[in-house]
C-alpha cells in the first residue's frame, strides 16, 4: 500500500510539474498529454527521474529557448550529457543553455557540444558536474573574444591534464584573457618595441591558438620577458603551460 501512495504522489507531483510548464509555455499547454507522454518517454530512456526531467523542460524554456521542438530536443541531449557524465540533468540544462546564450548558438549545435564536453573529459581531468559549475565564470569574456568553444574546452582539457583543478584553471583562463584585452602599460611598450599584437581582432582572426603560436614565436625559452606581458601569476600560468611544455598537447 505504501508504495502505491508513493507511486500516485510522484504521479500527481509529475503532472503538476508539467502543468507548470504550461504556464510559460502555450505550446505546451495546449498539447500537454503529448508533452507529458514526450517527458515520460525521455525519462525511460535515460533512467532519469520523471519529475526532473519535467523540471528540466520548464528551466529550458525559461532559459530563452520557447519553441517546444527546440526546447524537447535541447532536453533529450542535457539527459544524454547528465548520463553520460553523471550530472544532474537540471545543472546539465543550465550549463547547455549557458552555453548556447554566450556564444549564441543554435540548438541545433548541442549535440556536437556534447560531444565536445565528453572529448574534453576524456582527455582532461575534469568532470561534466565540474565543468557545468565552474565553465561559466570565463565563456562570456571567451566569447566575446572570440575564443571558440572548442578552444575552450582545450584549454581545459589541456592545464587539468597538467593536474591543475577545474576551478583554479578556469580561473586562470579568465585571468589569461583578461590580460590580453586589457594589458598594463609595460606589456603595450613592450609590444609596440616588438611589433605584436595580442587582441580581440587576432583572436578573433587566428584563434587563441595564433596567440599562443606569437608568443612562442617572439618569446622561446624567455620566461622573464613573457612575463612582462602577464604580471599577474594567475594570467600567467596558464599562458606558461600553453605556450611551454604543453604546447603540443593543446595543439592535439
Amino acid at each position: 500500500f505504501g508504495k502505491v501512495r508513493q507511486g500516485m504522489g510522484e504521479a500527481v507531483a509529475f503532472s503538476k510539474a508539467m502543468a507548470e510548464v504550461g504556464t510559460i509555455s502555450e505550446g505546451v499547454a495546449g498539447n500537454i498529454e503529448h508533452f507529458s507522454d514526450a517527458v515520460l518517454d525521455l525519462s525511460t530512456a535515460f533512467g532519469q527521474s520523471e519529475l526532473k526531467t519535467a523540471k528540466a523542460l520548464y528551466q529550458t524554456i525559461s532559459a530563452g529557448i520557447t519553441d517546444t521542438t527546440e526546447a524537447m530536443t535541447l532536453v533529450g541531449e542535457a539527459s544524454r550529457l547528465a548520463v553520460g557524465g553523471f550530472a544532474d540533468i537540471n545543472v546539465v540544462v543550465d550549463f547547455l543553455t549557458g552555453v548556447l546564450n554566450a556564444y549564441g548558438k543554435e540548438v541545433s549545435e548541442v549535440a556536437h557540444l556534447n560531444d565536445v564536453f565528453f572529448e574534453t573529459v576524456r582527455l582532461g581531468k575534469t568532470t561534466i558536474p565540474e565543468m557545468a559549475k565552474q565553465m561559466g565564470a570565463v565563456m562570456p569574456i571567451a566569447a566575446s573574444l572570440g575564443v571558440t568553444i572548442e578552444e575552450l574546452s582545450a584549454m581545459l582539457a589541456t592545464l587539468t591534464l597538467g593536474n591543475i583543478e577545474t576551478s583554479l584553471a578556469t580561473t586562470y583562463m579568465r585571468q589569461a584573457l583578461v590580460a590580453i584585452i586589457q594589458p598594463t602599460e609595460e606589456a603595450k611598450t613592450l609590444m609596440n618595441e616588438m611589433g605584436l599584437r595580442f587582441d580581440q581582432a587576432t583572436i578573433e582572426a587566428e584563434g587563441f591558438v595564433g596567440i599562443l603560436h606569437r608568443m612562442k614565436d617572439a618569446f622561446g625559452e624567455d620566461i622573464a620577458a613573457l612575463q612582462k606581458f602577464f604580471p599577474n601569476v594567475r594570467s600567467f600560468i596558464p599562458v606558461l603551460s600553453l605556450a611551454g611544455n604543453q604546447f603540443e598537447k593543446f595543439l592535439e
